[in-house]
């Protein structure tokens, strides 16, 4: 059986009617345990990668604030480690760019609706 759900603000409230997450939409009780499971196992790894990006992120600022504050240890090691930070970052922007790029021919930026539904 579909749902005649209209979810109109993006994929992620879509995802999370799919995983029957409660929260910011309302959940699809019919939906198969299968997908529910994947969805639900995608949109964890989402978080979870999220909160690593995040923390290298912060750990980055905080190598950054030091050395601009004349801090500067052990220099070798910290230039090792901050080539590395700094290789991770243009990494992570790459894989960014690359995702945006995706997106765009991919048309995922696009209105998700489901046929036969009114919004509510």
């Amino acid at each position: 059986k579909s749902c005649e759900r209209v979810i109109k603000r993006g994929i992620t409230l879509l995802k999370d009617h799919l995983a029957t997450k409660k929260g910011n939409v309302a959940p699809w009780p019919s939906v198969s345990i299968e997908v529910r499971k994947n969805i639900a196992q995608q949109l964890n790894e989402y978080h979870n990668e999220k909160i690593v990006k995040q923390r290298r992120k912060e750990e980055l600022e905080g190598r950054i604030r030091l050395r601009d504050h004349g801090d500067y240890g052990d220099s070798d090691a910290d230039d090792e480690d901050f080539t590395i930070a700094r290789r991770e970052s243009i990494r992570s922007k790459i894989e960014w760019e690359e995702r945006q790029r995706q997106r765009a021919r991919t048309g995922q930026d696009s209105v998700y609706e489901t046929e036969g539904g009114s919004s509510s």
